[in-house]
């Protein structure tokens, strides 16, 4: 018999930026931890000298800090270089999304963790198990990350908000907008979470699985009907008493009703198969209730008539905080917003038209996922 040489072939895994990164986060990592132990626990040292010529202390914090920085800069250059690198250090290559790449998670798990098979795995660069553990490294930073430049835009631009020419107190203005924000995150968030949640109900073959979206958001319906009573109630206490125009709660509540539970159908299907995306939907939901004219006055910070606000109508949302607005302190019916009213309908129908061809086609495979 011949025997037969593999032919071997030197392949580029590693670039220099991705290996100098390794290096300068191995070495933050250790300065950090010597530096944070002696300020946790500062050694006792006597000595005879100025106290200016004994600053060692303030020393070891400078060094903690800078080093922090040079940690959190080097995260954010290997961030970049997840999009601009070779094919073995782009995101792409650490999110799961294709078949071959969980069929390979689980082979590592057989080989390297459970131990049932002997035949080893080859990769080049990481494993696709190695590479889903670097990827949950990095998302655990990203929702922190998010909030922070969120709030930074906020506190530094959004809270100079004045309500005087509305005539009501902040609190009000405030209120009347995250009331139906609350409904609008919550019934979302269950919707999306809600085959997982009830996951047991799903295999069974005779059992209507739509419906279980729906039970979510009518679920959070009723805790959205007591915060519009307690809103009520602050209005009557500041001297605001219902009318008529309040029958337009009941208009908006179904509009928020609608367009989740289209949102829902497609969100609660992909979330079946991708079960990180309520960790996206929370990061989009925290950035979206400052986006949305919530906490601050649209139309006093930016001007109804500029681009931006017409940029910022497009968002659904936008549509019903300002219609609770109308019926609880501007006074103005829904009709009289027809083309705001035109576009939101069509944005909704379609979203609901779009969700539920989403779930009908992502159906078959829920009880083997599940």
């Amino acid at each position: 018999m011949k025997s037969r040489k593999k032919r071997l072939r030197e392949v580029y895994v590693w670039e220099l930026p991705v290996r100098i990164y390794h290096w300068v986060n191995a070495l933050c990592i250790v300065i950090l931890c010597v530096t944070g132990f002696i300020i946790a626990d500062p050694p006792a040292i006597m000595s005879a000298s100025e106290a200016y010529f004994s600053y060692w202390f303030g020393v070891v914090r400078f060094i903690h800090f800078v080093t922090a920085f040079v940690f959190f800069f080097n995260f954010v250059f290997r961030l970049y270089w997840g999009f601009v690198g070779n094919r073995y250090a782009r995101w792409n290559n650490f999110i799961p999304l294709k078949k071959s790449q969980w069929k390979e998670v689980l082979e590592v798990i057989k080989v390297d963790i459970l131990m049932i098979k002997n035949k080893p795995v080859d990769s080049i660069g990481h494993n696709a198990l190695a590479s889903l553990i670097y990827f949950g490294t990095f998302w655990a930073f990203v929702q922190p990350v998010v909030t922070i430049l969120v709030y930074w835009f906020v506190f530094s631009v959004g809270f100079r908000s004045n309500t005087d020419e509305l005539g009501v107190p902040f609190v009000l203005y405030l209120v009347a907008g995250i009331v139906p924000w609350f409904f609008f995150s919550d019934a979302l968030s269950g919707g999306t979470n809600s085959l997982l949640e009830y996951n047991y109900l799903v295999k069974k073959v005779v059992f209507n699985i739509s419906v279980l979206p729906v039970v979510k958001i009518i679920s959070a319906l009723f805790v959205h009907g007591f915060f519009v009573l307690l809103a009520i109630i602050l209005y009557i206490c500041n001297g605001r008493f219902p009318d008529w125009y309040y029958l337009q709660i009941l208009y908006y509540s179904a509009c928020v009703f609608f367009l989740v539970l289209g949102l829902c159908y497609a969100t609660s299907a992909i979330a079946v198969l991708f079960r990180d995306l309520n960790q996206i939907i929370g990061i989009g939901l925290q950035v979206g209730v400052w986006l949305t004219p919530i906490m601050w006055v649209s139309e006093s910070m930016i001007g109804a008539n500029s681009l931006l606000y017409k940029i910022l109508q497009l968002n659904p949302v936008f549509y019903i905080v300002s219609g609770y607005r109308d019926a609880f302190i501007i006074k103005r019916w829904f009709f009289e917003r027809p083309v705001w009213t035109l576009y939101f309908w069509i944005f909704a129908i379609c979203c609901f038209l779009f969700g539920n061809w989403i779930f009908k086609r992502l159906r078959v495979h829920f009880a083997d996922v599940l």
